[in-house]
């Protein structure tokens, strides 16, 4: 929620995760929940008083007993002291950080500590490592997929990725493209991407999710996908459904599919829903109690605004209100 912008709710999914939380009276899940809080308030709000407090609230409750605790409070901690100008403090935390994080082969985040460590560096006169740990984050990030996450950190200290372009001879290289993409009007969001499904009808049906056969767990979401793309503007309620797929039933073999809840068709299409869903030229896009349909969209041209490298959607799926 908070990649998404939308700081409201990711407040509320950390209220009602500590809920669930306290009712399993786990130390560990408690702390993650706290250095969740951490980076909301530095990255919404860039409140270090209010981060700093939970900061301390997390070591209090022994964040640094285990290494995943510890390595993430040492980097939201680092980037609070870079945001008060306590830059040897910042050093101090993401140094250690970073370098707990090469030797247990931990590389998630590492993007984001090594970019607030360059940052500390640099502020230190440190030029030449400062350089070398900006690399090391564009190296990381670029290997294991994690450039959302690496952009998102330079947005936090955006002269890292104006000092790394700078050193490049080439105009072309990723640094500078990062660098355009934070010179933009807008702030870095997730996007989400869409593979293309197709649905081959003819002979034994066959459902393919970028270019991999995919078995759903039953037939009936073969054919809601089919009874979709054949459905005036690809739409329908729950009871033309039941109509259609069930006779009319309202058992729990439909309910399943077309209940009321957002788990029906994800239950048992899984690869075709959580990969997110393209059917041919389309889109197909539920709404369990308002109604399912496929819109189809324009295509968006892949780029370091969505953390990937992968191939552009053809279209983007969303629901569709009745």
């Amino acid at each position: 929620m908070l990649d998404l912008g939308r700081g409201d709710e990711a407040c509320a999914s950390i209220q009602r995760g500590r809920e669930l939380i306290s009712a399993t009276g786990s130390q560990v899940y408690k702390n993650m929940s706290l250095l969740v809080e951490a980076k909301l308030w530095l990255r919404l709000e860039g409140d270090t008083q209010r981060a700093d407090g939970v900061l301390a609230e997390a070591a209090a409750n022994g964040s640094s007993a285990y290494t995943l605790t510890r390595e993430t409070w040492q980097m939201w901690s680092g980037l609070s002291m870079l945001l008060q100008n306590r830059d040897a403090e910042a050093h101090d935390y993401l140094a250690e950080c970073l370098r707990s994080m090469q030797k247990g082969d931990r590389h998630l985040d590492l993007p984001t500590a090594a970019v607030y460590l360059a940052e500390a560096q640099w502020r230190l006169g440190l030029e030449d490592e400062s350089d070398a740990t900006a690399d090391l984050a564009m190296v990381s990030a670029s290997a294991h997929g994690t450039q959302h996450l690496l952009l998102t950190a330079l947005a936090d200290v955006p002269s890292v990725a104006a000092r790394a372009a700078d050193t490049k001879s080439s105009r072309m290289s990723p640094w500078h493209e990062i660098l355009a993409v934070l010179s933009g009007q807008h702030p870095v969001r997730v996007h989400v991407s869409t593979p293309r499904l197709v649905l081959e009808e003819f002979g034994e049906p066959a459902l393919m999710v970028d270019g991999n056969l995919t078995q759903p767990r039953l037939t009936k979401s073969v054919e809601l996908l089919s009874y979709l793309l054949w459905a005036p503007d690809r739409r329908a309620t729950r009871e033309e459904l039941l109509g259609a797929l069930f006779g009319g039933r309202n058992d729990a073999a439909a309910a399943a599919i077309c209940g009321r809840r957002s788990t029906g068709f994800a239950r048992y299409c899984p690869t075709a829903w959580t990969r997110r869903r393209t059917v041919t030229s389309s889109n197909w896009s539920p709404r369990v109690g308002h109604g399912f349909g496929a819109t189809g969209g324009r295509p968006r041209r892949p780029g370091w605004e969505t953390g990937r490298r992968d191939p552009s959607p053809d279209a983007v799926a969303r629901p569709q209100q009745r």
